[in-house]
C-alpha cells in the first residue's frame, strides 16, 4: 500500500497510514485538483467532443477516448500541481484578499499558537 502513495505525500505533516481510505482519497485529491484547475479546458473539450459526434454522424468513440485522456491528464496535472505546492501558494494568495483571515492572523489567539 505504501508504494501507491508518493514519498513527498507521506512526508507531509497530516499524513496517517492507518486511515482506511487514505490511499483512495489522496489519488482522488490529485484528480480533483487537476480537474478544478483545468476547468476552463473542460468546456473546450465538451464542445470539441460534441462537434466530433455531430461530424461523425453519431459515432461517440472519439469523444469517449478524448474524455478518458482528459481524465488521465487531470490526474497527472493535479499530482504535479500538488507536488510543486502550487495549491499552497493559491491558498495563501486567497488569504491575502480575505479580510477575515487578516483579522484572525492579527488576533492574540493566533499569535499565542506560534
Amino acid at each position: 500500500m505504501k508504494a501507491l502513495i508518493p514519498k513527498w505525500v507521506r512526508a507531509m505533516p497530516g499524513y496517517k497510514e492507518d486511515i482506511k481510505w487514505m490511499t483512495f482519497t489522496i489519488h482522488k485529491e490529485f484528480f480533483d485538483v487537476g480537474y478544478g484547475v483545468t476547468s476552463p479546458v473542460k468546456v473546450l473539450a465538451v464542445l470539441l467532443g460534441g462537434a466530433n459526434i455531430i461530424a461523425t454522424g453519431g459515432d461517440s468513440k472519439g469523444a469517449i477516448i478524448g474524455g478518458l485522456l482528459y481524465a488521465v491528464f487531470c490526474y497527472f496535472f493535479g499530482r504535479y500541481w500538488c507536488k510543486w505546492k502550487v495549491h499552497v501558494a493559491e491558498a495563501e494568495t486567497t488569504n491575502i484578499f480575505n479580510p477575515f483571515i487578516g483579522e484572525v492572523r492579527k488576533s492574540k489567539l493566533f499569535k499565542d499558537k506560534k
